[in-house]
């Protein structure tokens, strides 16, 4: 598999940091309706924005695959995008065993 990125300052974890502080800028301190965001990707490029995700505390992703990563930011993981389409199965998926220990 080869992955290909721009040669340009941008990635999908600066869009999801983009996103985010755009939603905040838009209620006043104390009235911004709580937000999860919920990313779900299934390649390298995807990791960006799972550590935004995992670094600002602010929601969490999922990564679709069947393969076993070595790594991921990803909190949870599903094996296949048919999971995806059931939000209740989604939301019960098991913590990523892949995901970095603190």
């Amino acid at each position: 598999m080869l992955e290909l990125r721009p040669d340009v300052p941008w990635n999908k974890g600066k869009a999801v940091q983009f996103l985010l502080e755009n939603l905040q800028k838009r209620w006043a301190p104390g009235e911004a309706p709580e937000i999860v965001p919920i990313y779900i990707g299934d390649d390298l490029t995807d990791e960006d924005a799972f550590q935004v995700l995992q670094e600002t505390g602010q929601g969490f992703g999922v990564l679709v695959t069947r393969k076993k990563r070595d790594f991921t930011h990803a909190l949870y993981t599903l094996r296949d995008p048919a999971e995806v389409r059931a939000p209740r199965h989604a939301m019960s998926a098991t913590a990523s065993d892949t995901r970095a220990r603190t």
